[in-house]
C-alpha cells in the first residue's frame, strides 16, 4: 500500500502538477496581452494564481525527480540542507501569501470594492506578513523534509501552528462567497472557492499531524496531491475560460448590419457628393445663424428647397428629374447648436465648398479627415432623431452645460424626388484632419466590425479600427486623476440621458493623440480632450446616437435587447480601459 501510495503521489504531482504549471503560465501571459484579462478575476486573482502556479512547478519539479532520478531524488531535494530551506522558505511564503490576498479578495467582494481600487496598504500587509512566517520558519530551523515527502514545516515544531490561520480565514472567505455581488464578480468568486479548496486535505494533514505525532496516512497524502493539483488546473482554467468567451469583449447583442451602400461604393460617393451640393445651395439661399429663442415649433419646422440638377449630377435614383427637393430639419434648433459651439454658418459653407473639391470625399470622410461629417442615416434613424430633438437639444446646452460628450448634429436633411429618396446628417468632427492619431470605434463587442479599411495607398488616409484591435494595442488609457473623475460624471449622465430617450448601438469613438505638444485643438472641442498629464491626449465621443431599440427590435427580427444592458455593457466597456473607479 505504501509503494502505491508513493506512486500515486509522485505521478500526479509530476502530470497535473505540470498541466496545472502550464495553464498558470498561460493565464499569466494572458493577463500580460490583455488588460481585460484583469475584469473577470482582477489583480489580486491573478497573484493568487502566481502563487499557484509556483507551488505546481515545485510539485511537478518534485514529481519529476522521483520518476527520472528515483535513486538520488532524495539526495537533491530532501538531505541537502540548504536546496531544502531554499524550496520550504519558498513554499510557505507562497502558500501564506495567497491566502492572505485571498482575505484580500474576499474584502474586496463583500465591500463591492471596484476592481480597480488598489488596496496599496492590505497588499504590503500581505507580503510582510507572509515574509514574516517564512523568516521565522527559516531561523528557528524548523524547515526539514515534512511527512507528505516535501520540504515543510516540521510538525513538531510550534512555527507549525502558523497553519492555523487557514481557519481564522475561512469564515470571511465563506461570507465572500455568499455575498450578494454583481455578475463581474462571478469569476473572482469562482476562483476563490476553489483556490480555498485547494488548501483543504493540505491543511488538514497538518492539523492532524499537530495534534497527532504519531500520524501518518499515506492514502489521506496522496489524496491531498491528487485534490491540490486538480483543483489547481481548475482554478487556472475559470480564468481562461472568461478570457475566451466571458470577457469584456462579449459576444454581440446585435447583429452586425452592413452599410445599405456596401455593394454601391459609386452610388454612395455620388450621393455625397449631390448632398454636399444640395447642403451649400441651402446654406446660400438661407439667412445667419441668429440667437432665437427656441420654441415647440422650432422643433418640427421645416424648410424645403428645389435644388437643380445639371446633367451630369443625374443619378439612377433621380434619373428623370431635373430638380430635387432638399428639406432642412429643425434649422433654428441646429444652428442654436452651432452657435453654442462658435460655428458660423460661413464656416461650414466655407468647408463644404473645399470638401467638394476634394478628391475621395467617400475615404476622407470615413477616416474623419475633415472638419465635418456627412452620414447617411435611414428613414427611421430621422425619425428618432426628430422626435427626441426637443430633449437632445436640452440635454447637451442646458443639462449638461455643453460638455456632454455626444457627438453633435448640426444638420438633418433629407433629399427626394417623386418617388425616390435618401437622408443625411451633419456632424461636428473633433479632430483635426493634421492630427497625428490612432482611431478607433469601440462598442465593448468582440465581433469585428467592418469599420473603415485603409485603401491600397496606407499613408493616404487614417484607419478606424475596432475593438479586437484595441484590446492587442493598447489595452487601457493611462488618464489623470481629474480627467478621469471629469470623464466619470460626463459619461453617467450622457447615458442616463441616452437610456431615457431609448437610444441603443452607440459607440465610443476614441483618438489616441500622438505629439501631444504640437497638437492644435479648436477651443470648442476641448470638452472632448483628456490626458495624462504628459505626452499622450484623448479624444472621446459618443457617436451613432440615434439608434431606438424600437426601431432596432422592428428592423432585426428575433432580436431583443434593453436600454439598460446596452448601457451597462458600454458603461463596462468604459470603466475598464479608462481605469475610472466609479463608473
Amino acid at each position: 500500500m505504501g509503494n502505491n501510495s508513493f506512486d500515486i503521489q509522485k505521478y500526479t504531482f509530476f502530470v497535473l502538477g505540470t498541466i496545472s504549471f502550464l495553464c498558470g503560465i498561460l493565464f499569466i501571459w494572458c493577463y500580460s496581452k490583455y488588460r481585460s484579462f484583469a475584469k473577470p478575476s482582477g489583480i489580486i486573482a491573478l497573484w493568487i494564481s502566481i502563487c499557484c502556479t509556483c507551488i505546481n512547478f515545485y510539485y511537478a519539479y518534485n514529481g519529476a525527480l522521483r520518476i527520472f532520478n528515483s535513486e538520488n531524488w532524495k539526495e537533491i531535494i530532501i538531505t541537502n540542507a540548504l536546496t531544502c530551506k531554499t524550496h520550504g522558505f519558498m513554499l510557505i511564503f507562497l502558500r501564506y501569501f495567497s491566502w492572505n490576498l485571498s482575505l484580500v479578495l474576499s474584502i474586496k467582494i463583500i465591500q463591492r470594492v471596484p476592481e480597480n481600487t488598489h488596496f496599496t496598504i492590505y497588499n504590503l500587509v500581505c507580503i510582510v506578513f507572509s515574509l514574516s512566517i517564512a523568516l521565522i520558519v527559516l531561523f528557528t530551523d524548523s524547515i526539514k523534509e515534512s511527512f507528505d515527502n516535501t520540504c515543510y514545516i516540521l510538525d513538531n515544531q510550534k512555527s507549525g501552528n502558523f497553519i492555523l490561520l487557514f481557519y481564522a480565514y475561512t469564515p470571511i472567505i465563506a461570507w465572500a462567497w455568499l455575498a450578494n455581488t454583481s455578475k463581474s464578480y462571478t469569476a473572482s468568486k469562482c476562483m476563490l472557492k476553489l483556490f480555498w479548496c485547494i488548501n483543504i486535505p493540505f491543511v488538514i494533514t497538518h492539523t492532524w499531524k499537530i495534534f497527532d505525532d504519531n500520524f501518518s496516512s499515506e492514502l489521506i497524502i496522496s489524496i491531498e496531491s491528487v485534490f491540490s493539483s486538480t483543483t489547481s488546473l481548475c482554478v487556472f482554467l475559470i480564468p481562461l475560460y472568461h478570457f475566451f468567451k466571458i470577457n469584456q469583449l462579449e459576444d454581440p447583442l446585435l447583429d452586425f448590419e452592413a452599410d445599405d451602400y456596401k455593394n454601391d461604393i459609386p452610388q454612395k460617393s455620388y450621393n455625397l457628393t449631390l448632398a454636399l451640393k444640395s447642403i451649400i445651395h441651402i446654406l446660400e439661399n438661407s439667412e445667419d445663424f441668429t440667437i432665437k429663442t427656441l420654441e415647440h415649433g422650432h422643433f418640427i419646422s421645416l424648410r424645403s428647397y428645389e435644388v437643380p440638377l445639371e446633367q451630369n449630377d443625374k443619378s439612377k435614383i433621380f434619373s428623370n428629374s431635373t430638380t430635387i427637393t432638399a428639406i432642412e430639419h429643425a434649422p433654428d434648433v441646429y444652428a442654436s447648436i452651432c452657435l453654442k459651439d462658435s460655428i458660423s454658418k460661413m464656416e461650414i459653407l466655407n468647408e463644404l465648398k473645399i470638401m467638394l473639391k476634394t478628391e475621395n470625399l467617400l475615404e476622407k470622410q470615413a477616416s474623419y479627415s475633415q472638419n465635418f461629417l456627412i452620414k447617411f442615416i435611414s428613414y427611421e434613424q430621422l425619425t428618432f432623431i426628430n422626435n427626441t430633438l426637443y430633449l437632445l437639444h436640452k440635454h447637451l446646452i442646458t443639462t449638461s452645460k455643453n460638455k456632454s460628450l455626444i457627438n453633435r448634429i448640426i444638420g438633418a436633411y433629407s433629399f427626394k424626388d417623386r418617388n425616390d429618396e435618401f437622408f443625411v446628417v451633419m456632424l461636428e468632427n473633433i479632430i483635426l484632419n493634421e492630427m497625428d492619431c490612432n482611431l478607433f470605434e469601440l462598442n465593448g463587442s468582440k465581433l469585428v466590425k467592418e469599420v473603415y479599411v485603409l485603401p491600397n495607398d496606407e499613408n493616404k488616409f487614417r484607419t478606424v479600427k475596432n475593438d479586437v484591435d484595441f484590446m492587442k494595442a493598447e489595452s487601457f488609457l493611462n488618464l489623470s486623476f481629474a480627467d478621469m473623475s471629469m470623464l466619470q460624471k460626463i459619461v453617467n449622465d450622457d447615458l442616463e440621458f441616452l437610456k431615457s430617450i431609448g437610444a441603443v448601438e452607440y459607440s465610443l469613438f476614441l483618438a489616441i493623440v500622438k505629439s501631444y505638444h504640437r497638437t492644435r485643438v479648436i477651443s470648442r472641442y476641448m470638452r472632448h480632450f483628456f490626458d495624462d498629464g504628459e505626452k499622450t491626449r484623448y479624444a472621446i465621443s459618443i457617436i451613432g446616437t440615434y439608434n431606438s431599440v424600437e426601431a432596432i427590435a422592428k428592423k432585426r427580427k428575433n432580436q431583443s435587447i434593453s436600454v439598460e444592458d446596452y448601457a451597462n455593457r458600454f458603461l463596462d466597456l468604459l470603466a475598464s480601459i479608462t481605469q475610472c473607479q466609479g463608473l
